[in-house]
């Protein structure tokens, strides 16, 4: 069967994206006989300040990353991400920041250096934009592009498993499909991320599904041989009996604290 689609709009997935105290997510909905690891990613959903914009952000982000450089003691790298394909009549937030760690304790940890030390910076990021959605995901990669690069875009499509599906199905599903990619030399990337702390109650579904690209053109690449290449069959052969997915949204992801060397 092929995919069924179902939407999310960007308001939606923004509200999904003040991170609670609990360091911790949803379980899988589906049985699992090795648990995998997760690395926590929060997000947070932001407005711009009348008179501010994209510019303003990065030229705080990137004072803020040469500052985090002697105060995190712990590894931390983030993305600012603008809205590319989704839904304008939903919009309610104007770009979104991911920081990912390399545990939750150790997300933790910035968090609290961040707040004891950084209020200078935080008092110019609160100047730019006012971010009143923050939330807690559990990451899970599915695969690493061969050539990762720090920018490029992030395509988020929310998944619901079928009835009965188990993850030794979605874990052999993973390895046909990550052969065909190998086999169109495909650059992508993918993840997996599940809701946790500070998401929505109104969530349906059991995960959003991330893709990277290096940039729009190899996002387009991969967008001929899923539309004209027929990796819209290959892909619904796979993953159809097993879950259902919405419609991509796209957003650019531009890097403003890479991931540390070690």
């Amino acid at each position: 069967g092929s995919l069924k689609l179902r939407r999310l709009s960007m308001t939606q997935f923004l509200k999904l994206l003040f991170l609670s105290s609990l360091f911790w997510f949803s379980s899988f909905s589906y049985s699992d006989n090795h648990a995998p690891t997760f690395y926590p990613v929060e997000v947070f959903g932001c407005k711009y300040n009348e008179g501010q914009g994209l510019d303003d952000l990065l030229r705080v982000a990137e004072e803020w990353n040469r500052w985090t450089e002697n105060n995190f003691s712990k590894p931390y790298a983030a993305w600012v991400l603008v809205p590319t394909y989704v839904n304008s009549d939903s919009t309610t937030n104007d770009v979104a920041w991911i920081g990912i760690s390399t545990s939750f304790e150790d997300l933790g940890t910035v968090q609290d250096e961040m707040a004891s030390k950084g209020q200078r910076l935080q008092a110019k990021f609160d100047k730019v934009s006012t971010c009143k959605d923050h939330t807690l995901w559990g990451w899970e990669m599915t695969r690493q592009s061969p050539n990762p690069t720090p920018n490029g875009n992030l395509t988020f499509s929310a998944c619901t498993l079928n009835e009965g599906v188990t993850r030794e199905d979605v874990l052999a599903a993973d390895k046909k499909w990550n052969e065909y990619l190998d086999s169109i030399n495909s650059n992508q990337g993918s993840s997996r991320w599940y809701p946790g702390s500070g998401t929505s109650n109104d969530i349906t579904f059991d995960f959003l599904a991330v893709g990277g690209s290096s940039s729009n053109a190899e996002w387009g690449r991969g967008a001929d041989a899923f539309v004209n290449g027929g990796g819209g069959l290959v892909q619904a052969s796979i993953y159809g009996d097993l879950m259902t997915c919405d419609t991509n949204r796209v957003y650019q992801s531009i890097n403003v604290k890479p991931i540390p060397a070690n």
